[in-house]
């Protein structure tokens, strides 16, 4: 049985198990640091104060030390790192300020050749942090075996940053000359946290070729600090061992394990105290970006080669060079015999694995044709994007698809698939999850070219066909749970019978039972699990939905309750022929009827008036033709309504149908986005009950 942990050891370490990692095993050099920049006040002059332990007799040594210099860190050391003290270490300290003494602590020795076999190395317990003290006691018992030669206690002074006069820095060969150099390691799905780099918070570079440090290089003769990262109990990381937060750099932390995982030390005592919420956030921060850099789960499992043959804290043996199985985020007890982390922090990590984004997303299809990170795919303009996550649906909120780093659809947390259209050119895509615990992540991109030249869009005066309440389209009746309405919309209200591809609808859903969600999709292909509205119970909800359309053909499936469904045509592409050609713009504010933005008047639009807003050659909104523009695409949002009731939005000059874009309920805030055509370089907005505020923001217009 090892020692119990440390009071306030630096040597807690949560390892991070990254599957399929190459990095270099053995003593050599590390990676280069990339975060050892210029203009700092220069490292930290620590250092290290030896006093030799007196002998007892064969198998018992002591030391007592009062009234020195004020130290923060300290260990115990000895000559041979591959001696081994059979019996028990302890120390205590006096503190500077009150004069008192702490209680006796057991120091875990250090396993000989954790760094590797480096010269001069020498043997060595994990180090204690005293905070400010003064004084210092060691008893060493070696039980019936003797002690090993040159037994010392070690004394660390941290020091302070610039203390001593002239900041000593690295050579040019070191980590500052170097960093330009190295190449930057994968990219995460997780965003990468803020961390102090080693330059700020003091690491004295000159130390060590590669690039606490002070003790790890001076007492045991490593190359540098053996953690990878470490964390405070304000959950403030900081960069430990020196080769750059992105990159697979192989630490001294966890022996037998080092070559395939990373670690993060919590600073504190952790035996009789669990960490902080704030450290617990630092390590799961930290513990997403590592493992999303490699497509792994925090809540998942990985296997790991042994590197070397002996037993972990709960008695489990491992072969040097044969496979096991860690959960991806283990302690270092599941690795090596250790009470390490503690035995309050050890089951917190459970709480650390099921606490972060999304994990392991990533898009797999486009237009239904298989995808790979990185890669790229090909379509005429529309644009159906297939992810997973092995992230359960119910603790996802939503997902959003991203083209170009915007934010163009936003479906429920339990979907798989997105969509949209795009404009011509090559375009980077992914797709952003967002947790119920407001923790993100983004998949990696795939390029996709679109090719859309004989791609056409034929705006329409919005007309209604479908309309559950009425009858219009389809049977009058809610559509019920699991039930799917079919309507068809190739021949109907001036759509061509034949050639149509897709159809841009605006769907609104009303009337709900209960939550739910409806999907739009072609007929005769299997239901995606995709999501086109998510609502509750009474909500009334519109969005903008650009179908496929097969045999004339849209299904609209209900996952729950009922709910009346509506639909309007605002467009529809074709393959080839007479229509326009889509192009990106903005989003740029045209219109806010609560600043003036447009030209409107300051002031909410009343029941049964109608705004007129001039859409081409916008003065100030660059791009927008001021001839040849045939529609226009519009986030449109209703606030500060005054009564329950609906906006349509439609050309300038036309008479207006019954359809709508908005439907709102009092007080709501409701966008949606709108395809409509301009006729005379206007559109107009129609408010059919009390008072509202509009606002319009351009993503794009069609032309001929």
């Amino acid at each position: 049985m090892r020692g119990r942990a440390l009071a306030a050891a630096l040597g807690v370490v949560t390892a991070l198990c990254l599957p399929g990692v190459a990095v270099a095993a053995g003593p050599g050099p590390d990676r280069a640091g990339s975060s050892a920049s210029a203009g700092t006040s220069g490292p930290v002059e620590g250092t290290v104060r030896r006093l030799a332990l007196e002998p007892r007799s064969a198998t018992e040594a002591a030391v007592s030390a009062q009234n020195t210099d004020r130290f923060g860190l300290m260990g115990v050391s000895w000559k041979d790192a591959s001696a081994e003290v059979q019996g028990k270490i302890e120390a205590r300290s006096r503190n500077a300020v009150t004069g008192a003494w702490t209680p006796w602590v057991e120091l875990e020795p250090l396993k000989a050749g954790l760094d590797g076999v480096r010269p001069g190395a020498r043997g060595a317990t994990e180090p204690v942090w005293v905070g400010s003290a003064d004084g210092a006691e060691v008893r060493v018992s070696g039980g019936s075996a003797a002690l090993p030669a040159g037994l010392e206690l070690d004394l660390v002074d941290p020091g302070k940053a610039g203390r001593g006069g002239a900041a000593k820095s690295a050579p040019a060969s070191g980590a500052r000359a170097a960093a330009a150099a190295v190449t930057p390691g994968p990219e995460s799905t997780a965003p990468r946290p803020d961390v102090v780099p080693r330059a700020q918070w003091g690491a004295d570079e000159s130390l060590n070729n590669e690039g606490l440090h002070v003790y790890h290089v001076k007492t045991n003769g490593w190359r540098d600090l053996g953690y990878n990262f470490l964390v405070d109990k304000c959950g403030t990381l900081f960069e430990g061992r020196q080769g750059g937060v992105d990159q697979p750099v192989m630490g001294a932390h966890t022996y037998g394990f080092n070559s395939e995982s990373t670690s993060v030390a919590v600073l504190g005592d952790h035996t009789t105290a669990g960490a902080s919420p704030e450290a617990l956030e630092g390590i799961s921060k930290m513990a997403a970006y590592k493992l999303g850099q490699y497509d792994a789960d925090m809540d998942g499992t990985t296997t790991l080669t042994a590197g070397a043959t002996q037993k972990n804290y709960a008695g489990t043996s491992f072969t040097a060079g044969q496979p096991y199985q860690f959960k991806t985020v283990s302690g270092h007890r599941d690795g090596f015999n250790t009470e390490c982390p503690g035995h309050q922090l050890y089951p917190q990590l459970d709480t650390i694995r099921k606490s972060g984004p999304a994990a392991r997303l990533k898009i797999g299809a486009v237009n239904e044709k298989a995808v790979v990170p990185g890669g790229t795919a090909k379509t005429p303009g529309p644009l159906v994007v297939d992810f997973s996550t092995s992230t359960a649906a119910p603790l996802v909120s939503s997902f959003e698809l991203l083209v170009d780093g915007t934010s163009v659809a936003t479906v429920g947390g339990d979907a798989t698939r997105a969509a949209t259209m795009l404009s011509l050119g090559g375009h980077r895509v992914q797709v952003r999850a967002t947790a119920k615990n407001g923790k993100v992540s983004t998949s990696l991109p795939v390029t996709v070219e679109a090719d859309v030249s004989d791609v056409k869009y034929v705006p329409v005066l919005p007309k209604r066909l479908m309309d559950t309440r009425e009858g219009v389209g389809v049977p009058k009746a809610k559509v019920g749970p699991g039930e799917v309405a079919i309507l068809k919309v190739a021949g109907v209200q001036g759509i061509p019978a034949y050639g149509v591809t897709s159809v841009a609808l605006n769907v609104t859903a009303t009337n709900p039972t209960e939550a739910g969600h409806v999907s739009v999709y072609p007929n005769g292909v299997a239901r995606p699990s995709t999501s086109n509205l998510n609502f509750t119970a009474g909500q009334t909800i519109p969005n903008l939905v650009v179908v496929p359309v097969q045999d004339g053909i849209v299904q609209f499936y209900n996952s729950a309750g009922t709910v009346d469904l509506i639909a309007d045509i605002n467009g529809y592409f074709l393959a080839s022929g007479e229509g326009s050609t889509h192009m990106n713009l903005g989003p740029k504010r045209i219109l806010d009827t609560r600043d003036g933005t447009g030209g409107a008047p300051v002031a909410p639009v009343g029941q049964g008036q109608v705004l007129d807003l001039q859409v081409s050659g916008l003065t100030g909104v660059e791009g927008v033709p001021v001839e040849g523009v045939t529609a226009v695409v519009l986030n449109v949002t209703a606030t500060n309504p005054s009564t329950a009731g609906h906006v349509s939005v439609y050309p300038h000059g036309t008479t207006r149908t019954s359809a709508s874009n908005l439907n709102f309920t009092t007080g709501q805030t409701i966008p949606n986005l709108v395809i409509v055509p301009v006729v005379d370089g206007k559109i107009s907005f129609y408010n059919n009950a009390g008072t509202v505020d509009l606002i319009a923001d351009i993503t794009g217009y069609f032309s001929k």
